[in-house]
């Protein structure tokens, strides 16, 4: 796994970079973590957050401020986390975590950079499309072992000068017993990309396989989000952004066949 985003990162002072990872934990549970970074007059606010959500609906959110990030080579890091090609570590108060990833295919992206406008641009490139994570969460109540299957991706948008009312983005992955399936379809008043991977193959379309046994795990407005507590900012984000809402669902039946699923639809109004 190789993380590239450093070498390109956006060019204007109004920008989001943001590397998402998740994981299917062996016993049920669903991981998420997100380092977010904003830049907002040049002037950066960069956060982390960590959603731990169990079989039994019960579930941890932790989020922080992680101060100022500098690249040292391929990995950026903080006083209280790191972001590596394999490894992403994390110090909060309410919950710290190491993982560690070893991926089963290469990175990829349906092109680079997914939209363009002048200079600017948005980028969508997973790092990591199906791999093998292992590691640990520390809790205040104790230590929770991680082992699963991992996904991580990393996105980059020029928030200037697009205005995002009308979009909707839709975005999925999936693993049954023969496949690891991953969706996305971005839709502007402009034009749609859409791309559909499945275990190393690209197709040009969205079209993600037929799932059961879904309910909705979270849905929110972006602002409400613990990545986006970052004061006043975010409600300038939302009134550009037209009050994007976020819905994320789980799935648990996989073309006919247990597997595991997570999709999400987010909308600008």
């Amino acid at each position: 796994m190789d993380t590239i985003a450093e070498r390109r990162p956006p060019r204007s002072g109004f920008a989001i970079e943001k590397w998402y990872a998740d994981a299917f934990l062996d016993d049920g549970s669903l991981l998420i973590v997100t380092l977010g970074r904003l830049r907002f007059l040049g002037i950066p606010f960069d956060r982390l957050s960590v959603e731990l959500h169990r079989p039994d609906g019960s579930r941890l959110v932790a989020s922080g401020r992680l101060g100022l990030g500098r690249w040292t080579g391929p990995v950026l890091r903080y006083r209280r986390a790191e972001l590596a090609p394999r490894q992403l570590r994390w110090t909060l108060p309410a919950c710290s975590g190491s993982l560690d990833f070893t991926t089963r295919f290469p990175p990829f992206s349906p092109m680079d950079p997914v939209l363009r406008r002048g200079l600017r641009q948005l980028r969508w490139i997973v790092e990591l499309p199906d791999g093998d994570v292992e590691g640990e969460l520390v809790l205040r109540s104790g230590r929770v072992a991680i082992r699963g299957r991992g996904y991580r991706d990393y996105v980059a948008l020029d928030l200037l000068p697009w205005s995002l009312r009308g979009w909707q983005l839709q975005w999925g992955r999936a693993l049954s017993s023969s496949a690891a399936t991953i969706w996305f379809r971005l839709a502007t008043p402009e034009e749609t990309v859409a791309t559909t991977w499945v275990n190393g193959t690209m197709r040009p379309d969205c079209h993600p396989p037929a799932l059961a046994g879904e309910h909705v795990l979270s849905q929110a407005l972006l602002r409400d989000l613990p990545l986006m507590r970052i004061g006043p900012v975010r409600w300038l984000l939302t009134h550009l952004g037209g009050h994007p809402r976020q819905v994320r669902t789980m799935a648990t039946d996989v073309t006919g066949s247990p597997g595991r699923a997570l999709h999400e639809l987010v909308t600008w109004r």
